[in-house]
């Protein structure tokens, strides 16, 4: 696995969901753009890349009420390839298992958001609000894979 570290903001609100065994595990999608100044001292948008991020353990509990669409973040963590199967067919994405993430929208600006977007997805399946068995912070649980 390769590590990775960017700044970018959610493009959507953050979903949680629970495994079987009652691990939380967090799941949103953050837009890195990287823009210089053009001939005229504007900006241009040069890339833009897309990620796929999830967030394992009590910190995605922690986190997953403050993680809405627009927010901007820092996200530390790896590479992992993820095999699918879409309505075009399977195919493999190459995601971010985050070690920690990073907010950088303050406080008074994610109320502000928060206004703006809705609540949080959770997905009860997997029993929600069951505590991590150790109850430390951190990505401490990994991914069933």
């Amino acid at each position: 696995m390769a590590d990775i570290v960017f700044t970018g903001n959610l493009g959507a609100d953050s979903k949680i969901s629970f495994t079987r065994g009652g691990s939380p595990v967090l799941n949103f999608r953050v837009c890195d753009t990287k823009s210089k100044k053009d001939g005229s001292g504007g900006w241009e948008k040069v890339a833009e890349q897309w990620f796929n991020v999830e967030l394992w353990g009590s910190i995605a509990e922690f986190l997953a009420d403050q993680l809405l669409s627009g927010v901007r973040v820092k996200v530390y963590g790896q590479f992992y390839l993820r095999e699918y199967d879409g309505k075009n067919g399977s195919g493999y994405s190459l995601d971010v298992k985050a070690s920690a993430v990073e907010v950088l929208t303050s406080h008074k600006d994610r109320q502000k958001l928060a206004g703006q977007n809705q609540e949080p997805s959770y997905d009860q399946g997997g029993g929600f609000g069951t505590q991590p068995p150790n109850g430390t912070w951190g990505a401490e649980t990994s991914p069933p894979f």
